[in-house]
């Protein structure tokens, strides 16, 4: 009887759980190298990741061989202080390549569009390869699809004559995580620009976690979580602040979640998640309950006759 209602309730709320543990629809393998003890660990994000998750990465998680949550820390998101870490440089003015772009002109000439898909990596600056030289445009780049609007107004200007050789060809503005870009170059009575070609350039963002030695770890990211996760990651911080170089780990190559359930799509994932889901198992173990004290009278009965 006991065996039956054990198994009843493991049937019931195993899959429950399970399902409730898996809203990434992503997951790398954290490559690490052989450790000796407990290390302030350092990884880089990249294309996969940005083009999947939200802007505040509230869809990342580190999880370890057992299944548990990994305490992280975000740069930038996380610092309250300017980190002194080294080579600094190599996460910043980095350049990326654009998914695509298409160059649209006004039928009248006075406007020339240049339309810019990106992998939502958070870039800070649009670079034009243009056909032609000695012009000057004012131009301005938009963040499409966003609510954002202008993120930027300025001028694109190229001088080749003698020995004057000077391209401002650079539109910079604060890191943005869009997917779609459009650049305005106003041409006014002039020709139009024959655009050539896009490049951008952009920041890296890391994530900085502690590894035992002997575990291994997943990051696991895409989602609809509502809120970014408050770990208490004192250890990293302050191991950060004092100077510790975190050793550098890799990324493996991007896996799909099979078992990725869609949170957003569930009654279970709104704030009441956990409560809600609290009453289903209540009302199972009644049910439980009164099937097993029916079972119970009727069996007793059974005995009362047989005497």
């Amino acid at each position: 009887m006991k065996k039956e209602i054990i198994g009843l309730c493991t049937m019931l709320i195993v899959p429950v759980l399970t399902w409730a543990q898996l809203p990434y629809r992503f997951w790398k393998v954290i490559d690490l190298d052989a450790l000796q003890e407990p290390t302030l660990v350092a990884v880089a994000l990249d294309c996969d990741i940005y083009e999947v998750t939200q802007d505040n990465y509230a869809d990342v998680r580190v999880v370890d061989g057992d299944g548990v949550e990994v305490a992280y820390l975000l740069d930038p998101w996380d610092f309250q202080f300017e980190a002194n870490l080294p080579e600094k440089h190599l996460y910043t003015g980095r350049h990326y390549n654009v998914a695509r772009f298409e160059v649209v002109q006004s039928q009248n000439g006075r406007e020339t569009q240049v339309l810019v898909r990106s992998r939502r990596e958070p870039w800070t600056a649009l670079i034009l390869e243009v056909g032609e030289c000695n012009f000057r445009r004012s131009a301005r780049v938009e963040a499409t699809g966003s609510g954002r609007g202008i993120l930027v107004k300025g001028e694109l200007s190229c001088l080749h004559l003698g020995g004057i050789r000077q391209e401002r060809l650079q539109l910079s503005f604060p890191e943005q995580r869009c997917a779609q870009y459009r650049v305005v170059i106003e041409n006014e009575n002039s020709p139009p620009l024959k655009v050539k070609g896009v490049r951008a350039l952009g920041n890296v963002h890391r994530l900085f976690f502690i590894a035992e030695p002997g575990k291994s770890y997943r990051l696991y990211y895409g989602g609809r979580m509502e809120e970014r996760p408050r770990y208490d990651a004192f250890a990293i911080e302050e191991a950060l602040r004092l100077g510790l170089i975190p050793n550098l780990a890799r990324l493996g190559e991007q896996l799909v979640n099979e078992n990725y359930a869609e949170r957003g799509q569930s009654w279970l994932w709104n704030r009441w998640s956990w409560s809600k889901m609290g009453l289903l198992l209540l009302a199972v173990l009644a049910v439980l309950l009164c099937w097993s004290l029916y079972y119970t009278a009727k069996r007793m009965r059974w005995s009362l006759r047989d005497e």
